[in-house]
């Protein structure tokens, strides 16, 4: 069966929640099930923009002239729908889907079985230490203004910045309607110099739902700043900069959310890239966060003004250590991580589930003691076992959900790189420890 494309729901529908399309193009926008259909709501201006339809592709074979083999078929039919499944934007079902039990998403079909599983969160002990540290550099009351989010590739950096939106947006609920408080925007990975930064720039106006940015000159008249409209259109990225700053100026943007950071990388020196970005902070006070993989570690941990006036939140990944003996105890790290491979084994999308605790260790060690690069690599294995026609895992499934041993070790020296590089520069990341923090602590809480 070819493979579905997940497009948001129509509101009006009837179709039976166990009943597949017949046809070999079924599309979500066709509808979902009556019980599942998500109610029109209004645009919210705080949340990032909400992305277009995601279409699955089709299989497509490398040439005309012979059609691929049956196995090339079903891998790009894997990828497509791990793919889909995995997409970052907001999509209009997302809401409802959330809310279904394992049971309720059991009569899905695959597709959204998929995307309901990949939605669902499991809180550990890391993702709640970043989530606090974020929540607390992000007060408005706090002076900190250039915050940087950095982990190792498919931590779950994104997804933890996409569950901070919400609550700043609550946080800002009251502002008039003109404001644009919070605004979250990746950054382009196209082009060269001028062309990246220029689409960037163009990026967060859209979010600012700003009209015709290239056709408004920059007026200063005492002590205010005006944009006008002219009939001279200016691309340059320094004209594009110079008339976005009073944007997010009059629109009281408080928070500024750059994903994938590491693509401006390509362009010129360290400082420079930083001195372009914290531009952006400098007007009404926004704070700026920044998130990006240990590739942005050098960038901002060397910045002078990330030391003065920001800070680097680390979002680690748990210790794989030794495999224990039978009767040893497991270390802090490796409980953490067994007790959110069980949570995800209870929210197993398919009705044979499998005892992902029983080789805990193997999993540990294949994701690197990542949640997130495990979560993909649980989503493969389900998505693996939805798409056969007996719905049973078997072992060349298995196999096809680990990472080729070459991959996994370049990746884990890459991590390891930076890890090292962020020691003792981290959010939290005081000289004093253990005991010696805890000696302190005693005495400052003791009244003589």
């Amino acid at each position: 069966m070819a493979n579905p494309s997940l497009h948001p729901a129509t509101s009006n529908s009837t179709t039976n929640m166990n009943q597949h399309p017949p046809t070999s193009t079924l599309k979500i926008a066709q509808p979902l099930p009556s019980v599942y259909a998500p109610p029109s709501a209004p645009a919210t201006r705080h949340l990032y923009p909400s992305a277009a339809p995601i279409e699955f592709k089709q299989p497509v074979g490398a040439s005309t002239t012979h059609s691929p083999s049956a196995n090339a078929l079903k891998a790009t039919a894997i990828d497509n729908a791990v793919q889909s499944a995995c997409q970052s934007e907001q999509l209009q079902f997302d809401a409802d889907l959330r809310k279904l039990g394992r049971d309720q998403a059991l009569h899905l079909p695959t597709p959204l079985r998929l995307r309901w599983f990949y939605l669902k969160q499991v809180k550990h002990a890391n993702a709640l230490r970043v989530n606090a540290d974020l929540k607390e550099l992000l007060e408005p009351t706090n002076e900190v203004n250039i915050i940087s989010l950095v982990g190792m590739t498919g931590i779950g950096k994104t997804t933890i910045a996409q569950q901070i939106v919400p609550l700043l947006a609550k946080m800002y609920h009251d502002a008039p309607a003109h404001e644009v408080p919070v605004v979250y925007v990746k950054v382009p990975a196209n082009g060269e110099h001028s062309v990246s930064w220029k689409a960037l720039y163009r990026r967060i106006n859209e979010a600012l739902h700003e009209v015709l940015l290239e056709k408004k000159i920059y007026v200063s008249k005492a002590d205010t700043v005006e944009l006008r409209y002219t009939s001279r259109k200016d691309n340059t990225v320094w004209g594009l900069r110079e008339r976005l700053e009073p944007v997010l100026e009059n629109r009281n943007v408080r928070v500024l959310i750059l994903d994938e950071v590491f693509h401006l990388l390509r362009f010129r020196g360290h400082a420079a890239i930083m001195d372009s970005i914290k531009s952006l902070s400098d007007v009404g006070n926004v704070k700026l966060l920044l998130i990006g993989t240990y590739d942005i570690a050098e960038l901002v941990s060397n910045y002078g003004q990330v030391t003065r006036r920001g800070e680097i939140v680390h979002y680690r990944r748990y210790v794989v250590g030794e495999r224990p003996g039978e009767g040893e105890k497991l270390t802090e790290d490796q409980v953490a991580f067994k007790a959110a491979l069980a949570s995800f084994e209870q929210l197993w999308p398919a009705e044979q589930v499998p005892n992902l605790q029983a080789v805990w260790y193997d999993w540990m060690r294949q994701s690197l003691g990542s949640v997130g690069l495990l979560k993909l690599a649980l989503l493969r294995l389900a998505a693996l076992q939805l798409h056969s026609s007996s719905k049973t895992l078997t072992v060349a499934m298995l196999k096809k959900t680990f990472k080729a041993k070459k991959a996994l070790r370049k990746l884990e020296e890459e991590t390891a790189k930076g890890e090292s590089l962020l020691n003792g520069l981290s959010y939290g990341d005081s000289e004093y420890c253990g005991e010696q923090l805890d000696m302190m602590f005693a005495a400052l809480v003791t009244k003589g």
